[in-house]
């Protein structure tokens, strides 16, 4: 009431306004004020964090440590209209509860969403979880699928809605789940559950039906405002369809406007589309190659023709089939059929990939690539770049239309066969580069086609002529399983490929070391066991099958702290490596000696320099983080902290390069013992925030080690007596929202000496390599 009587007063007199009277506008007064309030309350809230529990958790912070959420997608096109939407939304938000935008498909619900998102993410303490859900078809993977997108992986293999919301009990952030309407009901038990058992988290919910969930508030989003047939040229585009047509035409079409030629035209269109945005940024793409006028003509000529499954729908959903109707028609028979058999894909794909799902009789290279042209020209895929490669995507309804399709075409089940043995291929493919240069490459594209390499394993699993390929992929795929996804994910996919394929061959070995080497990270060292046993028992590799046993007896040995049977278990792995002439099994091995530490000094620097020496060999990098980081780890518990840190930040940089938060939260906490004795004791308590949360939930700290877990412990109680309970909690809060990157960029602007490059040389194009002095530092 205050604002709004001061915007009248500075109306009423404007000779007496501080500023112009127009600038006392009443609306943008009160969301100053509201951001102003906001930002207040979360002021006071960060000085007043309540201190841990006695005995609730042993390490101060823990148990109110904020997670980082994903970063919300770019704007890469301008937000037009919606202001009232915008309005209504936030409102609603306001007031608390879930919120759940419903609408046809391609109202813009998500854009909405996210748009409504950026403006009030500074209302959460722990910000915004972005979950996006259209390419997720089981509806048991919600959970998981949620718990990955906010990085708290459940521990096991069957994550429940009530493990979830334990995690989130004592968080404030709000949870935007995007395209829920084939998942509704797990959505909305998950979402009931989460209104139980952690009611700081808010969600706002993307659907075309409402979750049907107990306190859902329902926010219809409507077309964009379309002109009526007599609105004059210079009042169109107060209508938000006219102005999103006019933008998007004039990103394809530079200089386009509405002009007296074309305004009746411009007119039709946004009522034909009757202001759907999707349909109207389709219909902008058009106007590359023709007229508004041309474009009209066209469109009216399909909603003029409807087929019977059209007509029975409702009125959206019959323009939208129009428009992708009219799109269908401009295309080739052969971009037609590329159309359709590329649904297939979930995700993005590339050109040798649609090649692969293209492949027939008569589909030439050639002809698999005009077609993808075509229809990159009709607007159907759109292309972008990203790791040297041109990757291709559809968007939502138009894959949907092409599945319907493709459907109709009766070639769906062999187009998915043809999507398993691609994906299949490319594992086999990448199994070689897992220990070379092009590592980094295999990781970002696979990473990048998840969604269809799990279709295309499930695929594998579910026919008997291809489970033991399927196997065979699984355990080729290892790195990948610790770096690209959570481990319980990884674990089901393990446990239920070991049990799909029980005979006893090379493809089960290398997945039940597979799945003993997920099984210690997550230190279920029954399964560590079951896994050994297995293979010593029905092993068919002879010597290699023998290392890969010992190698997961040693690492079981290491989490129980016995140091001298780890040290015997894996000098035998690395025995049987050399026989077997497999290099990159003896590195692994000769980093995890260098992690037990046992020996003398100058026989654990001899390891640590023959597995770099390894590494550089083939040029490999994303596990040479690993041997930089124990060796690191080494040198610290040996008293060399400058060289410690300098081979700690170096492993972290490459950490961060392959996106290796488990990798790099090991090199984070142990910067953070170097600082916490020897540096800043606040950047060390951050450091620690940032490792949890870099782990994860589902992972235990530092793997369980204990000797790894001693030196933790002991830096915590240095950080509770330097800075007390509630310092240690403030700065892990703040610590907790940084990713690999940005702990880099900071450690660097810190002063750490170690930054400044320490004793660790670079040679070729950026590899790491330790200078002859450092790799003998310890034995001094």
């Amino acid at each position: 009431m205050f604002v709004r009587a001061c915007a009248a007063y500075a109306r009423a007199h404007p000779e007496q306004a501080v500023g112009s009277a127009e600038a006392w506008e009443e609306a943008a007064l009160l969301e100053q004020w509201r951001q102003r309030w906001y930002e207040a309350r979360n002021e006071q809230a960060a000085t007043q964090q309540s201190p841990t529990s006695v005995g609730a958790d042993p390490e101060p912070g823990y148990a109110t440590t904020a997670f980082a959420t994903g970063t919300l997608p770019a704007e890469v096109t301008s937000f037009v209209g919606r202001k009232t939407d915008l309005a209504a939304v936030e409102e609603r938000l306001a007031h608390g509860g879930t919120v759940t935008l419903v609408g046809t498909g391609g109202v813009g619900k998500t854009r909405l969403a996210l748009h409504v998102a950026r403006r009030v993410c500074d209302r959460y303490r722990d910000g915004v979880g972005l979950v996006e859900l259209a390419s997720v078809t089981d509806p048991q993977a919600v959970v998981w699928t949620v718990g990955a997108a906010l990085r708290i992986p459940d521990g096991s293999a069957d994550a429940s809605a009530d493990t979830l919301a334990a995690a989130l009990a004592d968080r404030e952030l709000l949870l935007l789940l995007d395209n829920c309407e084939h998942l509704v009901e797990s959505c909305a038990v998950l979402v009931e559950t989460l209104r139980r058992r952690a009611p700081g988290v808010q969600i706002l919910a993307t659907s075309r039906r409402p979750l049907g969930c107990a306190g859902e508030q329902l926010w219809q989003v409507h077309p964009l405002s379309v002109p009526g047939s007599a609105t004059p040229l210079e009042h169109l585009t107060r209508y938000e369809s006219v102005e999103l047509l006019v933008d998007r035409a004039a990103a394809v079409v530079p200089g386009f406007t509405v002009d007296e030629d074309n305004h009746r035209a411009v007119i039709r269109l946004c009522q034909l589309l009757e202001g759907v945005p999707l349909l109207v940024e389709l219909a902008a793409r058009g106007l590359r190659v023709l007229s508004p006028r041309q474009l009209l003509e066209r469109l009216e000529e399909g909603l003029s023709l409807p087929d019977s499954s059209v007509r029975t729908a409702p009125d959206r959903h019959r323009t939208l089939r129009a428009v992708l109707d009219w799109s269908y028609g401009l295309c080739t028979p052969d971009e037609r059929r590329a159309w359709a058999r590329l649904s297939i894909f979930g995700g993005d794909f590339t050109l040798e990939g649609a090649e692969a799902v293209l492949a027939e009789a008569g589909w030439e290279t050639d002809k698999a690539l005009h077609a993808v042209t075509g229809l990159v020209d009709q607007s159907v895929l759109t292309a972008y770049d990203a790791e040297g490669q041109r990757y291709y995507r559809m968007l939502e309804p138009v894959r949907r239309y092409g599945r319907d399709r493709l459907a109709e075409s009766g070639t769906a089940e062999e187009t998915r066969r043809r999507l398993r043995d691609w994906y299949l291929t490319l594992v086999e493919r990448a199994e070689s580069a897992w220990s070379g240069a092009g590592q980094a490459l295999w990781f970002r594209r696979l990473r990048r086609g998840h969604a269809d390499l799990k279709v295309a394993l499930r695929a594998g699993l579910d026919d008997p002529a291809t489970v033991r390929r399927t196997l065979r992929a699984m355990g080729t795929l290892w790195p990948y399983w610790m770096l690209c996804v959570p481990l319980s994910e990884s674990r089901h996919w393990l446990e239920l490929g070991l049990q799909r394929c029980q005979e006893p061959g090379p493809e089960r070995d290398k997945a039940l070391w597979v799945c003993g080497f997920v099984a210690v990270l997550q230190r279920d060292l029954d399964t560590v066991d079951r896994c050994a046993r297995e293979i010593e028992q029905e092993g068919t590799g002879g010597t290699r099958t023998e290392s890969d046993a010992a190698l997961l007896r040693s690492l079981a040995a290491l989490s129980w702290a016995e140091a001298g049977t780890a040290r015997a278990k894996a000098l035998r792995a690395l025995q049987g490596y050399r026989r077997h002439g497999d290099e990159f099994g003896e590195q692994v091995t000769l980093g995890l000696l260098t992690l037990i530490g046992e020996g003398d000094q100058a026989t654990v620097a001899e390891y640590h320099r023959k597995a770099v020496e390894l590494s550089l060999r083939r040029g490999e990098r994303w596990h040479r983080s690993y041997l930089l980081s124990t060796f690191g780890i080494y040198l610290w518990r040996q008293g060399e902290a400058d060289e410690a840190a300098a081979h700690l930040v170096r492993s972290l940089e490459i950490s961060a390069e392959f996106d290796d938060r488990l990798g790099g939260a090991m090199a984070v906490n142990a910067l953070a013992w170097i600082l916490a004795e020897h540096g800043d004791p606040g950047l060390a308590a951050r450091l620690l925030g940032a490792a949890r949360t870099l782990l994860g939930g589902g992972v235990p700290q530092l793997f369980g080690f204990p000797q790894l877990l001693w030196e933790h412990r002991r830096c915590a109680a240095r950080l509770r007596a330097e800075l007390g309970a509630d310092g240690v909690a403030r700065a892990r809060e703040e610590g907790a929202r940084l990713g690999l990157a940005e702990i880099v960029r900071l450690l660097h602007e810190s002063g750490l000496p170690a930054c400044g490059g320490g004793s660790v040389a670079r040679t070729g194009e950026g590899d790491g390599e330790l200078a002859g002095g450092a790799a003998l530092g310890c034995a001094r």
